[in-house]
């Protein structure tokens, strides 16, 4: 496979428009419908693969080397991700397999890295080599009941071992998701807040790449009235003014943002002085929408 160029400081795989940095990727259709068990194994290592792609595209170096104050940076997760792939592949396919130390590392590094942008380039194309193997071998493959070797010894049905394979790609793309996140400064999507009032999230929620103008006017427009930018209970209380608050027994069900006509007048997240707004009282106000 021919190496693709890479561009100042990011890797090969482009952000497309539509890319929300530190945000998993909506995927707006299933296309996978009304297959067989070979297909859908191939569309369950499908679906992984672009899940950890897209939690990828547009990452620089400088992010790619950043562990966010922890020990795993997101180069060395896509090589672990990208190294066992290549593993459970050939012990599931070749007939003569290849464990940990005899893998097909890029430039021959096993437990180090060079860091470039040329290398981190290099380790998500052996990423994607390894899943256009799967998908290629799969394709031949008659039953997936079959039991396959795997690398810590004795066998497998083959279709355990494309579910371990699935799982290990879409769980470390979650990982890398969590890292961008922290780094980027982001908190969640307009719209799909939970229910984190000890954290101050304000100014970190992230426009839904879908959103449209009107639409995203409505969390902004709602934020901005809340005062400051705050709307969180972490952003209008101290975190002693939130712990004695609900030492008193005032915790609410109060998610963030505006809310539909009809249910409450207030909310004691989103108002100045939610304690005698509306009457409401603790577990009632279920349903916040932004």
């Amino acid at each position: 496979m021919e190496l693709p160029v890479v561009d100042h400081d990011r890797p090969w795989w482009p952000a497309p428009a539509s890319a929300i940095p530190g945000v998993p990727r909506g995927s707006t259709n299933w296309h996978h419908v009304g297959v067989g068990e070979i297909e859908l194994a191939r569309a369950t290592l499908d679906e992984a693969h672009q899940t950890f792609v897209e939690n990828l595209r547009g990452v620089s170096l400088d992010e790619a080397l950043d562990p966010a104050g922890g020990y795993r940076s997101i180069l060395g997760i896509a090589k672990h991700a990208a190294a066992w792939s290549a593993v459970y592949y050939s012990y599931a396919f070749e007939p003569t397999p290849r464990h940990w130390e005899a893998t097909d590392w890029p430039r021959g590094l096993r437990d180090r890295i060079e860091a470039s942008a040329a290398y981190l380039g290099e380790v998500l194309a052996w990423f994607d080599r390894t899943y256009e193997r799967w998908l290629a071998s799969l394709a031949g493959v008659e039953d997936l009941d079959a039991l396959r070797p795997v690398h810590w010894g004795g066998t497998a049905r083959l279709s355990e071992i494309v579910a371990m394979v699935a799982a290990h790609w879409a769980y470390h793309a979650g990982e890398i998701n969590a890292i961008l996140a922290i780094r980027r400064g982001q908190a969640w999507e307009y719209g799909e807040e939970v229910e984190e009032n000890h954290i101050a999230t304000v100014g970190h929620r992230v426009r839904p790449a879908w959103m449209t103008d009107e639409q995203a006017a409505v969390f902004e427009s709602h934020r901005d009235e809340a005062g400051s930018g705050g709307s969180t209970a972490a952003t209008r209380y101290g975190a002693g003014d939130l712990s004695d608050r609900r030492a008193a027994g005032e915790s609410r069900v109060a998610p963030l943002g505006p809310w539909s006509a009809g249910q409450v007048e207030g909310c004691w997240r989103c108002l100045p002085d939610p304690v005698h707004r509306s009457g409401v009282q603790p577990g009632t106000v279920s349903s916040c929408l932004g």
